[in-house]
């Protein structure tokens, strides 16, 4: 029939997306719908498929995975940053990170370790708006070192809030300067 969609489109697309055959993805992309953009944006950051990402939604960067991420769950494009972090793929990252709100990045970041080392972990420390989050993450994760870079940075009542998690949990090295 015309106009309907190909069975296997949403596999083709998803394989398409994961081994970063962008033509493949861009031809069946017409046809997809929010359920399969959730899933390709998860495979492409988990295969670092920048140009993938980049080109799944538009024709340029920034709109094209604005489009991807805002189509997807929250739950796929929170996925979508713990793999890519894990899997070190920065740029990646930095473009997912760029995209998602607040909501987003807090649910992915137990899942993702900053350590202020990291590529992943610098832009993260550039959000301002989740860095309470990363405090708290950092306190009770034990990350010392990470938690005396952010307390210049911090407003008390936060930084008090984030040593009480550490200190119930036993990291008291994070309290000390």
């Amino acid at each position: 029939m015309e106009g309907s969609r190909p069975r296997y489109a949403g596999t083709a697309m998803l394989r398409a997306a994961e081994f970063g055959h962008v033509p493949v993805v861009e031809l069946l992309l017409d046809d997809s719908n929010a359920a399969e953009m959730s899933e390709r944006l998860v495979c492409a950051a988990s295969a670092g498929q920048l140009e993938v990402v980049k080109r799944s939604c538009g024709k340029t960067i920034l709109k094209g995975v604005e489009l991807l991420v805002k189509a997807s769950s929250l739950e796929a494009n929170a996925e979508s940053l713990v793999v890519a972090a894990q899997r070190k793929h920065t740029n990646i990252f930095g473009i997912l990170l760029e995209n998602s709100d607040r909501k987003t990045v807090v649910r992915a970041l137990p899942n993702i370790a900053i350590d202020g080392i990291s590529g992943e972990s610098n832009l993260i420390l550039e959000r301002s708006d989740v860095r309470d989050v990363v405090f708290a993450e950092a306190a009770i994760n034990g990350f010392a070192e990470l938690i005396r870079k952010l307390q210049s940075e911090m407003e008390s009542s936060n930084i008090i809030r984030a040593l009480t998690c550490a200190a119930t949990r036993g990291q008291t090295d994070v309290g000390e300067k």
